[in-house]
């Protein structure tokens, strides 16, 4: 059996290429669904804060990160008060408004995302 080195070469560079744009929208996919449940969450006064929270999600070539962020502006002191309320504010309870209401959508997806961006890439490798 023969392999031409080029075209062997060629065949990764593509693969990779799908593997990247398949993890970057996983990724983007597991970031919104945080960014949801974040707004679910989030203690709403006059929705200031839920107005500011967002799901970004960057790449380089060997990491793809995924984030919730809340605050900015006007909000961004709020947004660290409310996040980190413990005893002295008043949430109601969980499943309609809590503290760490970031953290807490990162956390519940956490555990899904290896299995979830790894069928995104299988899904495009064999699309």
């Amino acid at each position: 059996m023969s392999i031409d080195p080029t075209t062997f070469l060629k065949g990764l560079d593509l693969a990779d290429k799908i593997v990247r744009r398949a993890a970057v929208k996983g990724m983007r996919q597991l970031a919104a669904a945080g960014e949801e449940r974040a707004k679910v969450l989030v203690p709403i006064e006059t929705g200031t804060l839920a107005g500011t929270i967002r799901s970004e999600v960057s790449a380089t070539e060997t990491r793809v990160e995924g984030r919730i962020v809340a605050g900015g502006g006007e909000a961004s002191d709020y947004a660290i008060v409310q996040h980190e309320a413990e005893l002295h504010h008043t949430h109601p309870v969980e499943g309609t408004y809590a503290s760490k209401y970031v953290e807490t959508p990162i956390k519940e997806l956490t555990p899904k995302a290896a299995s979830f961006l790894a069928e995104k890439i299988r899904n495009e490798l064999n699309g």
